[in-house]
């Protein structure tokens, strides 16, 4: 299968108002919006999943679009676990992309002035080939407050401010 996951963030644009000084502000909440994205070219994918961590300065804020979607979070571990299901061939292609998105929230701290804080780490998408039976896996750098996928947002908009 010819998968692509992508993982980003954005402010200005998605399915959420977000609310919060941009750029991030010390002892201020801030929410961002995460994006997932899956595409499809060939084989059909089963039992995808799509997992990431909130590093602990962050808040899940449980707010998940479209509702529908199977998208838990483990207030223990810190855990957001998606569960998109069936991703047919040509999905992204022929068809939408299968996308969800979900809000957290930063509370920057005065050590992360001058920082781009992760808002997410360790996102990793897994599924099957259901034609070849091969174990799909990708995992993706941390998102952070840079909102270079935010077409409202400028280069100014993630280092962290006193």
């Amino acid at each position: 299968s010819e998968a692509q996951f992508a993982s980003r963030s954005v402010y200005y644009v998605g399915p959420f108002v977000n609310s919060g000084p941009i750029p991030p502000k010390v002892e201020q909440e801030t929410t961002y919006t995460i994006i997932w994205s899956i595409v499809n070219t060939s084989n059909t994918l089963t039992n995808t999943q799509v997992r990431a961590i909130l590093p602990v300065y962050m808040k899940w804020y449980g707010s998940v679009s479209p509702s529908k979607e199977s998208v838990t979070y483990n207030q223990n571990t810190h855990e957001i676990i998606w569960l998109p299901g069936e991703i047919p061939a040509g999905t992204g292609i022929g068809r939408p992309p299968r996308e969800m998105a979900f809000q957290v929230v930063l509370t920057p701290s005065l050590s992360q002035v001058g920082q781009w804080p992760a808002l997410i780490t360790g996102a990793t998408f897994t599924g099957t080939d259901a034609f070849t039976g091969v174990f799909v896996k990708q995992e993706k750098p941390n998102v952070t407050t840079n909102l270079s996928t935010d077409p409202r947002a400028d280069d100014r908009s993630a280092s962290v401010v006193p």
